[in-house]
């Protein structure tokens, strides 16, 4: 059952509504675009919208998190590499082009400086790795 949505008029003052077919999380606010996950839609996908709730625009499909870097969008997805089903973190352009393998990253990226933080999956440790996927390496 769809979860209703409330009444604009209803809304905590200062607060506005911005789109009602958005199911999102994973959100990062860039300039007059906010990036995010829509966990409603199958597969899940990476979407942007303008902060006005206009122009939703399919940035990349089956993504779980994201994290925006300048004008790089970063994201883990599943795939098939080598014959390997998981999650891998790849790096597009805001506008959706130049998509780029940066390297195994599951679960819940984030970025500090010019480090990938994220889970490693199945043995729950902490990694991390540099932007352009060297220096992959457990965090001690």
């Amino acid at each position: 059952m769809e979860q209703s949505k409330p009444p604009s008029e209803t809304l905590p003052s200062g607060e506005a509504l911005i789109c009602e077919d958005i199911n999102s999380r994973h959100m990062n606010v860039v300039g007059e675009w906010i990036f995010f996950i829509d966990y409603k839609s199958s597969p899940e996908a990476l979407y942007k919208v303008k902060i006005d709730g206009s122009e939703k625009t399919l940035v990349a499909e089956e993504s779980f998190s994201v994290n925006v870097v300048g004008d790089w969008v970063y994201y883990d997805t599943l795939g098939i590499i080598d014959g390997v089903s998981r999650e891998y973190l790849y790096k597009i352009r805001t506008d959706g082009s130049e998509r780029t393998f940066v390297g195994n990253g599951d679960i819940e990226i984030n970025i500090v400086g010019d480090w990938v933080y994220f889970g490693g999956g199945n043995d729950y440790y902490c990694y991390k790795m540099r932007l352009d996927g060297t220096e992959y390496q457990k965090v001690e």
